[in-house]
């Protein structure tokens, strides 16, 4: 009975798993396995606490984990390193180690640069600024003295390296040239911003020119330069060569940040003609990106089941016209169906018991209202054929009239395991599937409902357990919560 589910669920949750912050991998720690490259060289900037901006939460550890695996990974000298965190991270400081970094390097090497942070395209949306610290209206001359995109591609130009890697994890959109940010006079229609690297410079952003660049789901860590950091190690090597593109790069991290929830999307985008261009070469092989979600949604789950609850909603206003007195005939029926009810339980003929249920929902009108043995069978019947939401609707009631400590066990059971989930296909299109079907009964006949009804329709509006999922090839994870996790497959 429900009992058992909660207890199997506390079971499930509470056992270890190993996990970084917020359940994903520990990517602070780099690998070797990609091939050597001690005449790169690179500049790292981390810029966490601004005076006038709003902070990046994690940068700073972000640009460290950087440094550590261009030092560790690839095998890069400390002295063609150059890392900026906090108030290091000035103009000047920038547009100095840029220089003295493309003074070391050689025609065999390749130039990473590596700034995460804040930005914003200038006002007549000519240019990008890195900001310093210190940035902000309140600053006179910021503007002028922050660096810049096309600062850097000339610098950039003094070295003799065989190609650039720039990596921006910040928020370059229009939305940010405001009175408030920039101090810019508002335009009608702001001019787009053109990010046109040279042929030799591989540009990747962390975010297109609407959207915003966020934390992965349950850490303060940035999305972008975190993944960025796991994709290199092979992670994206989605065609088993051995290389890493930038374009499966992006490929991998836009499918990891489509998996998991974000109110703002975000996605990573590779300007220019350099998409095919590899960043590593002899990486680790990618580990199961499944199993990786996997993880970070139980952890997730588990850190949730420890604030959610079930809570009894608000009572329904008052009927304007006063309850029908159901009839003899009403009443018949009613007992009749209850009787069948109770004969279809004993024998767990459950399909039998959900049309007698929604058979004497029928009789509303005419006064009827199901009775706690008739919502206590209902809430069972729903379980078993995987109609959770029904499960949840009648229990609620059943709770309403004859509060009980199993009910609200059973309804926070429901509140702590599932989540709510809106799938919309064509019929006949993309297959619902499960990367791993959970050890209760109950929840897997819940899992099997919602595919046997996007196979039919392709649609399906209700409750899922947490876990990871995928309609045909576009992967979710489902966390319990209040908000309702949205799927469109949009097809041309």
């Amino acid at each position: 009975m429900p009992r058992l589910w909660l207890s199997a669920l506390v079971c499930l949750l509470a056992s270890p798993v190993a996990h970084a912050e917020g359940g994903w991998p520990d990517l602070s720690q780099p690998t070797t396995a990609a091939i050597p490259r001690p005449n790169d060289v690179a500049v790292v900037i981390g810029i966490e606490d601004y005076d006038h901006l709003v902070d990046v939460p994690g940068a700073t550890d972000s640009a460290i984990a950087w440094h550590r695996w261009l030092e560790q990974g690839l095998g890069m000298p400390a002295l063609n390193l150059h890392l900026l965190v906090g108030s290091e991270a000035t103009a000047q400081a920038m547009a100095a180690a840029v220089t003295e970094a493309a003074l070391d390097a050689g025609p065999e090497a390749a130039f990473w640069f590596v700034f995460v942070g804040q930005a914003s395209p200038s006002c007549d949306g000519s240019d990008v600024l890195f900001f310093q610290p210190d940035a902000g209206p309140e600053a006179p001359g910021y503007i002028q003295g922050a660096f810049t995109w096309r600062s850097l591609e000339g610098l950039l130009e003094i070295g003799s390296q065989q190609r650039n890697i720039v990596l921006i994890d910040a928020s370059i959109n229009q939305r940010d040239r405001s009175l408030d940010k920039l101090g810019c006079e508002m335009l009608p229609v702001m001019p787009p911003i053109d990010l046109a690297p040279s042929e030799h410079t591989v540009l990747i952003t962390a975010a297109q020119d609407d959207e915003l660049a966020g934390s992965l789901l349950g850490t303060e860590l940035p999305a972008f330069s975190t993944l960025m950091l796991g994709a290199l190690r092979g992670w994206a090597d989605g065609s088993g060569d051995g290389q890493v593109t930038a374009n499966e790069a992006v490929e991998w991290i836009l499918g990891v940040l489509q998996a998991t929830e974000r109110l703002v999307p975000q996605s990573p985008q590779v300007h220019g003609a350099g998409g095919s261009t590899p960043l590593v070469t002899a990486a680790l092989p990618s580990p199961d990106l499944d199993n990786t979600l996997y993880d970070v949604a139980r952890y997730q789950a588990q850190v949730r089941a420890e604030s959610l609850a079930w809570s009894p909603p608000p009572p329904p206003p008052a009927p304007e016209q006063p309850p029908v007195e159901p009839d003899a005939a009403a009443r018949a029926s009613h007992d009749q169906l209850t009787s069948e009810m109770r004969h279809l339980g004993s024998r767990n003929a459950w399909k039998g018991v959900e049309q007698a249920f929604l058979d004497l929902e029928g009789l509303a009108p005419s006064g009827i209202v199901p009775s706690i043995e008739d919502l206590g069978l209902g809430a069972q019947a729903a379980r078993a054929l995987g109609k959770v939401d029904a499960v949840y609707s009648r229990l609620e009631r059943l709770e309403a009239l004859q509060p009980s400590l199993e009910t609200r066990q059973w309804l926070d059971e429901l509140v702590r395991s599932y989540g709510r989930v809106k799938l919309h296909d064509r019929p006949g299109g993309a297959s619902l599937t499960a990367a791993r079907m959970p050890m209760a009964p109950d929840q897997r006949t819940a899992i099997e409902a919602a595919i046997s009804q996007v196979a039919d329709s392709g649609r399906f509006t209700g409750r899922l357990p947490w876990g990871v999922y995928a309609l045909g090839d576009r992967r979710f994870v489902v966390l319990p919560g209040e908000r309702e996790l949205e799927v469109v497959i949009r097809r041309r």
